[in-house]
C-alpha cells in the first residue's frame, strides 16, 4: 500500500512536529469535535491553568533542597540534596512532587533542549509548613530532567502518528488535506472521533491527592 506523502515526511522528520499538528488540523476541521479540535489547538498553543491536563503531560519530579535534620541550630545541614519526605502522607507527597506540563509544542522542546536546571519553586511557608520535628526544610525546589520533556514529545509524536495511519486506513491517502466529504459515512467519522478522542485521553488515573493545601505549580521557564 502506498503511504501518505505527510505520513512520510513526518516519520523521517523532514516536516516537524508542530507543521503536522497544524496540517492534522485542517484534516481534522470537519469532524466537528470540539474535544479534538481544542486537544491539537492546545498542544500548538499550550493548555490554560483551568483545563485538565492529557496524563503524559504529568510526571513525578525530584525534591531538592536546602535542609536541617536534628533539632533547629543544633542539627546538620544539607544543601542541594534530595529531601526526605517519607513523614507525609503517599497523597501529600504525590501531590507536592506533580510537575504539570502546559506550555505549547515549542515550548515543550525548548525545555527538552535545555541545558539548564528546570524547577519548581515550593514557596517558603509550604516548606515550613510540611517541616517535621527532626526535620526543618529551609527550600525545596522539585526538579525534573530533559528526558522527562522527550518523553512528552515523543508521546505526543505516537498519538499524531497513530491517528494519521488510522486516518489513511479509513480515507486512503491523506496528502490533500480534505478527506471528508459530505458523502462521508457519519458513524465511520464518529469512530474516527472516537478512538482519537479515546488515544488522548485514556488514562484519567492519576492521583494528586484530596485537601492538599499546596496547588500543583506548573513549570514555566526554565532557571
Amino acid at each position: 500500500m502506498a503511504r501518505s506523502k505527510l505520513i512520510k515526511e513526518f516519520v523521517s522528520e523532514e516536516i516537524s512536529l508542530e507543521n503536522t499538528l497544524m496540517r492534522l488540523k485542517v484534516i481534522l476541521s470537519d469532524l466537528d469535535s470540539e474535544e479534538i479540535n481544542q486537544w491539537i489547538n492546545f498542544e500548538l498553543t499550550g493548555y490554560p491553568e483551568e483545563v485538565e491536563l492529557p496524563p503524559y503531560r504529568c510526571f513525578e519530579g525530584n525534591p531538592i533542597g536546602t535542609f536541617i535534620v536534628g533539632k533547629y541550630g543544633n542539627g546538620m545541614q544539607y544543601k542541594n540534596a534530595p529531601i526526605p519526605l517519607s513523614h507525609l502522607s503517599s497523597e501529600d507527597r504525590k501531590s507536592l512532587i506533580l510537575i504539570k506540563i502546559r506550555d505549547g509544542i515549542s515550548g515543550v522542546q525548548r525545555l527538552k533542549d535545555s541545558q539548564n536546571t528546570i524547577a519548581r519553586t515550593i514557596p517558603t511557608e509550604y516548606c515550613h509548613s510540611i517541616s517535621s520535628g527532626n526535620l526543618t526544610i529551609q527550600g525545596m525546589t522539585i526538579q525534573c530532567s530533559p528526558n522527562q520533556f522527550e518523553d512528552i514529545v515523543s508521546s505526543i509524536k505516537n498519538k499524531v502518528l497513530d491517528i494519521l495511519i488510522e486516518l489513511e486506513k479509513e480515507f486512503g491517502i491523506l496528502d490533500s488535506l480534505d478527506i471528508f466529504s459530505e458523502s462521508t459515512d457519519e458513524d465511520k467519522a464518529q469512530s474516527i472521533a472516537s478512538f482519537i478522542t479515546n488515544l488522548v485521553y485514556n488514562d484519567h488515573s492519576i492521583e494528586i491527592g484530596n485537601g492538599n493545601t499546596l496547588k500543583s505549580t506548573d513549570i514555566g521557564h526554565t532557571r
